[in-house]
């Protein structure tokens, strides 16, 4: 696995100036093609990720950035992972998956439906696609949402810390050079660090750990659901990205009606997944 490196030149403060010039823009207008592509109001996305519709807006609107906490909790109740967001921005080398609008809808609902609905689809995207998968969409049951949606707290940025500390130790940095690799100060990183405390930071923070290290970020939530999901997430996407790659865009266009088919018969809130 990559890591940190000490003897190699970190990315400067003006490199991430660069690399983020920009990012609250692109980051608002992919926050906005992604609720259009679901059909929901900017009321209905902001109540699912507990902030403020004011608040939301101000994120589409490129005037605020989330903090990490809600842009996981955005990633857990659209079914997309948090680092797309940063498709276009400098940081997008690290964004190592394919990305079209057209999917959202599809990710959506594998994220939420229930087993048997997931495997209607992977038939019939197989069936358009004239290809047959390795293996089968899975439900998320272990962890469940509702459980990654309960541990996105103070708790979670403990973890992280507690990681961070752990990363830095294994690769024998110095506070002072985990600090430079990420472009803010000593005294910055080390309340990131500190024990037992949960400074919320903002997503930048994280994607500048990925881009200096070339390490996904997610190896600093081992052990919380939200990991556990996101490896779940990973294995579908493996089934489902492969099948979405091959398809037109009439082809999908053409399976829109099969998912407002299958929520119908799931009996399942379109919104929250759950059942009605």
């Amino acid at each position: 696995m990559p890591a940190l490196d000490s003897t190699k030149r970190a990315p400067s403060i003006e490199d991430y100036e660069v690399m983020e010039q920009g990012v609250c823009d692109q980051i608002g207008q992919n926050l906005r093609v992604v609720r259009t592509q679901l059909g929901i109001s900017q009321s209905e996305l902001a109540c699912l990720i507990g902030v403020s519709r004011s608040q939301y807006r101000r994120y589409e609107e490129g005037r605020d950035l989330p903090r990490l906490h809600t842009a996981i909790l955005w990633s857990v109740e659209t079914g997309i992972p948090t680092h797309w967001l940063f498709t276009g921005t400098g940081h997008h080398n690290w964004v190592d998956v394919p990305w079209h609008p057209s999917w959202v809808a599809v990710l959506y609902f594998v994220n939420k439906a229930p087993g048997y609905a997931l495997r209607s689809l992977q038939a019939a995207l197989e069936g358009l696609a004239g290809t047959a998968s390795t293996g089968t969409l899975a439900h998320y049951r272990n962890p469940g949402i509702d459980e990654c949606r309960s541990c996105i707290d103070d708790r979670y940025y403990q973890a992280i810390s507690k990681h961070l500390r752990r990363f830095r130790h294994e690769h024998s940095l110095s506070q002072d050079t985990m600090a430079h690799h990420l472009g803010i100060s000593t005294a910055a990183y080390k309340r990131y660090e500190a024990f037992g405390t949960s400074i919320h930071f903002s997503i930048l923070l994280i994607m500048r750990f990925w881009s200096a290290s070339g390490i996904s970020p997610m190896t600093l939530t081992r052990n919380t659901p939200v990991f556990q999901y996101r490896q779940q997430q990973n294995d579908n996407f493996a089934i489902l990205l492969p099948l979405l790659n091959k398809l037109s865009m009439d082809q999908l266009e053409s399976v829109k009606p099969l998912l407002d088919t299958l929520w119908s018969m799931s009996g399942h809130n379109y919104l929250t997944g759950r059942a009605i």
